[in-house]
């Protein structure tokens, strides 16, 4: 992402990412927003779009608190300095309230129910009328005291789709293994993966179908595979316990005939506590290898890989960048994603390299 200054910033839509793993839900806005500049700020939590023109998208987006239209950012340094100036803004036509929120760690005594009630009654010195229970538009001011950094903007909160991550849990579904991933951890998988495209969400070891159900919920096409006919059957029973859509098939991935336009990949194979794909890890060379066969130019592919915390994470990054590139992957960004104590997992996002495969 670029960076600007805080004055090039002004007057733009924002976004608030949650504090899940803002570097993961910034490379998700990217992938979902190909054709809209994104500029980072100061605060990891917060980034400007600019000509956003397909604002629903952002629906699908697995941790986007809300966006900030009208707003900017500003040194926390000058918060006294626009307060006094907040007069300025444009006000609304209906009735409105205030939100003040946090990111990150508290550093200072600054009260955020203090400083909506100063915002609030400046609005309504002006003649706007509160309403604190359903009021037309809600003023948000975002405060980043680790980053020295406030946004502040008209606020438009995106809900969770139906069902909620915690209906979605996989301990939840009729059909759990251990091995399920967190439906956020999917839902951003999915989403990197496949983009703003159109086209089948492939994952082609499914397990008990995470990735497939994100992308069903998601509106994409999902097809999945997986040589254990207990697998295939439990998948299908989940995707009917959300009344969701898919394809799932029981066949060897490394020889299936996959169909035509294939949007993305999510792929997080079985792999215990072993994150090195080498010449011992015949299968997934295979799988990927047929899939890039069957792909477009612009199919993406997220693949998650366990790693254990006593591995080089940057000689483990590049073994397996190599390993991508050489069966046909360009690798774009990987991120490193804690589950517990002893392990971690390595996301790593790609596109279709413009060579040939390396046999």
């Amino acid at each position: 992402m670029k960076t600007k200054s805080l004055v090039e910033s002004m007057m733009q839509v924002l976004a608030s990412l949650s504090g899940w793993h803002p570097q993961l839900s910034a490379a998700e806005l990217k992938a979902l927003l190909p054709h809209t500049e994104i500029t980072s700020t100061s605060s990891p939590r917060i980034v400007g779009l600019h000509s956003l023109e397909n604002q629903e998208i952002l629906r699908m987006h697995s941790s986007l608190e809300g966006i900030l239209q009208s707003g900017g950012v500003d040194a926390l340094d000058n918060l006294r300095h626009f307060l006094q100036n907040i007069s300025t803004i444009e006000m609304p036509r209906g009735t409105m309230r205030v939100t003040c929120k946090r990111h990150g760690p508290r550093k200072s005594s600054l009260s955020m129910s203090t400083l909506e009630k100063e915002i609030g009654a400046i609005f309504f010195e002006r003649g706007v009328q509160i309403d604190l229970t359903t009021p037309d538009d809600v003023f948000c001011l975002i405060i980043d005291e680790e980053a020295n950094q406030f946004s502040w903007g008209w606020w438009q909160e995106f809900e969770s789709m139906s069902p909620s991550w915690k209906e979605r849990n996989p301990s939840n579904r009729p059909f759990f293994k251990p091995i399920s991933l967190d439906p956020r951890l999917a839902r951003c998988a999915v989403n990197l993966a496949c983009g703003d495209r159109r086209g089948y969400c492939v994952d082609p070891m499914a397990g008990t179908g995470g990735f497939l159900i994100e992308a069903s919920l998601t509106g994409r096409d999902a097809y999945g595979l997986d040589v254990d006919e207990l697998m295939v059957s439990g998948i299908e029973e989940n995707l009917r316990h959300y009344e969701l859509q898919g394809v799932v098939k029981v066949d060897d991935a490394s020889s299936h005939q996959y169909p035509e336009y294939i949007a993305g990949i999510a792929l997080d194979p079985p792999y215990g506590r072993n994150s090195q794909p080498s010449s011992k890890d015949d299968l997934l060379l295979k799988i990927l290898k047929r899939l890039h066969h069957f792909s477009q130019s612009d199919t993406g592919l997220a693949l998650i890989l366990p790693l254990r915390n006593e591995v080089n994470i940057d000689s483990e990054t590049m073994h397996v960048s190599q390993f991508l590139h050489k069966i046909g992957w360009n690798v774009i960004e990987t991120f490193e994603i804690p589950v517990h104590r002893s392990l971690k997992r390595l996301l790593i996002w790609s596109s279709i390299s413009p060579q040939e495969v390396i046999v």
